[in-house]
């Protein structure tokens, strides 16, 4: 099998992995710096803290009319579910007497 690449000298050879080896060494070598956690209640958007037990929940609580689309259904129809159908996709039967109204 012929080979389009010269063979390199050991001398050249041993360059190239010294090379190697000090730009892998500078890198290990680096600090890691520490970014503080992203707050997103600190941007633009409206998000609100809420400590729990399990650390801080961002909220964010938009009212829409009841004519708001999303796609081409409207936001109305979600104001009286039919709680039978509710409970069959939660496969949880005992949800169809639920008044979700509340």
């Amino acid at each position: 099998m012929a080979t389009d690449a010269p063979a390199q000298a050991p001398a050249a050879r041993s360059e190239v992995i010294e090379a190697l080896r000090q730009k892998i060494a500078r890198v290990i070598a680096r600090e890691l710096t520490v970014q503080p956690p992203w707050k997103p209640s600190e941007g633009e958007l409206p998000f609100f803290e809420q400590e729990t037990p399990r650390g801080t929940l961002y909220h964010r609580t938009i009212r829409y009319e009841t004519t708001h689309r999303v796609g081409r259904l409207a936001l109305s129809g979600a104001r009286c579910p039919n709680t039978t159908l509710l409970s069959l996709l939660a496969l949880d039967p005992a949800l169809a007497g639920v008044d979700v109204s509340k």
